[in-house]
Formats: structure tokens, C-alpha cells, sequence
């Protein structure tokens, strides 16, 4: 085999390589996060358990992944000067793709995302489904409030809280529980019985009264019965002498019809 005719290994090696080369540019490209330059950070924290979430978990703004979280911590590690009930509320930090979260031209996204926060979005740790897998879901809830003052200087922009909807029937629930266990159940037993008893007296002795009322409810009834029949007599009278309506009944006839 002549040299012209040879293959070279080392030209299709090169070319291999940049061709693998160029697919992950494109996929650095296109992916956002591995590009600094569209990224940003910022954060939230919770104080109720993040079971399921890790680092690399979806971050959603309505629905629209923007995101995903880089780090996952406690507040007391990261910020020596918060107070000492706010030590063990986790602190989640999230990248996110600028080109995906814009306000205005010439807004920052840090700028954008304060306002979003002030419009009401709010970040809810919630689970994906059966695959016990959890992502965080930036949203806007109806009674999102004021965001609280906090006791720490956040790093990155910051996005209060906000319960899903399983944690706020868990917490109604157990609100309900504590509640029942301070009642006094057996005093309110006995104030239930009492008032029962009292209703019952009342209802005797409502029977009692029409009882002893009733020959003065039969006197009234036959009273009514007799003025019914006698206005039922009268209106038949008039019905035949229209007269009667004007002047009395008399026997006797007028004296221009008395011949």
C-alpha cells in the first residue's frame, strides 16, 4: 500500500475529537449553568423539613424550570450573626438563568427578582410526586404578606418562604390536636348536660301552660268559629241586597216602595 493511499490515523483522530469537542460547547452553550456569564444566585430559607431535596433540584418559577439548587445548608453555619431561634432554619441556595427571569431591559436580575418579591412570589419547597423527589416552586400565593424582617444579612438576593399545601394542613392539624388537649372535656360534658336538662325543663313546663291554658284556647276557637259563620251569613245578604251596605236592615219597607 503506497503512503498516498495510507489512512491517517492522526487527522481523524483530530477531527474526532474536535467533532466531540464542538457537541460540548454546544450543550455548555445551550444548558445555561456551566456559562457563568447567565447565571445568578440567589436564596431562601425554611424552617420546616426539605426531605427529597438535594443539590441539583429543579427551581421553578410557575412551572418553568429557571433553575436549580446549588447548596443546601443551615442559617447558623452561614451567618454567625443570626439569632439564636433562627440557627437551624435551613438556608437553599439556587442558580438561576438570567435570560429566563427579566423584568425590563436594563434591570439587573438581582433587580428583577427583588421585584418579583415585592409583586408576592414567594419559594415553596414541594415534592415531585411518588418518586419522593422535592424541587423548589416560586410562585404567587394569594396570602403571601409582608416578608418578615430577618435577624441575618443575606448573601444573595433573598425570596421569603412560603408553607405548601400539605405543611399548612399538617400545621392546622396539629393546631387543632393542641387545642383539644387544653380543653377542659369533662367540664364541658357537664355544662353540655346541664344545658340539655335546662331545655328539657323548659319544654315541660311549656306543656304544662297550654295545658292549663287550653279551655280558654277552646272558648277562642268557637268564638271564631260563630263570627266566621255569621260574616259568611252577611256577605251572602249583601251579595243578594247590595243596600244593606248603606243603611241598616229593617223590616219595613221605605215609604216610596210601601204601596
Amino acid at each position: 500500500m503506497s503512503d498516498s493511499t495510507r489512512p491517517d490515523y492522526a487527522k481523524t483522530g483530530f477531527a474526532a475529537l474536535a467533532c466531540i469537542a464542538a457537541i460540548i460547547g454546544v450543550l455548555v452553550y445551550y444548558g445555561g449553568f456551566a456559562s457563568g456569564r447567565n447565571v445568578f444566585f440567589a436564596e431562601t430559607w425554611y424552617d420546616a423539613p426539605v426531605s427529597g431535596l438535594s443539590v441539583g433540584s429543579e427551581v421553578n418559577l410557575r412551572g418553568v424550570k429557571v433553575g436549580e439548587v446549588k447548596s443546601i445548608s443551615f442559617i447558623g453555619s452561614d451567618y454567625e450573626e443570626a439569632a439564636e431561634e433562627d440557627l437551624q432554619k435551613i438556608r437553599i441556595v439556587f442558580a438561576l438563568d438570567s435570560r429566563l427571569v427579566r423584568r425590563k431591559p436594563g434591570a439587573t436580575p438581582e433587580e428583577t427578582i427583588e421585584y418579583l418579591v415585592w409583586k408576592g412570589v414567594r419559594a415553596t419547597v414541594s415534592s415531585s410526586g411518588i418518586t419522593g423527589l422535592s424541587k423548589v416552586e416560586l410562585n404567587y400565593p394569594k396570602d403571601a404578606g409582608k416578608p418578615p424582617k430577618l435577624s441575618w444579612h443575606p448573601q444573595y438576593v433573598c425570596i421569603p418562604p412560603y408553607p405548601s399545601i400539605l405543611e399548612s394542613f399538617t400545621d392546622s392539624i396539629t393546631k387543632v390536636m393542641n387545642h383539644l388537649n387544653k380543653m377542659d372535656l369533662a367540664a364541658a360534658g357537664s355544662n353540655i348536660v346541664s344545658i340539655v336538662s335546662s331545655a328539657a325543663k323548659a319544654v315541660e313546663g311549656a306543656g304544662d301552660f297550654i295545658e292549663t291554658q287550653m279551655p280558654a284556647l277552646k272558648e277562642a276557637v268557637s268564638n271564631i268559629e260563630s263570627a266566621s259563620g255569621s260574616l259568611g251569613a252577611f256577605a251572602r245578604e249583601v251579595k243578594d241586597n247590595p243596600s244593606l251596605l248603606i243603611r241598616s236592615r229593617d223590616e219595613k219597607p221605605l215609604p216610596e216602595t210601601d204601596r
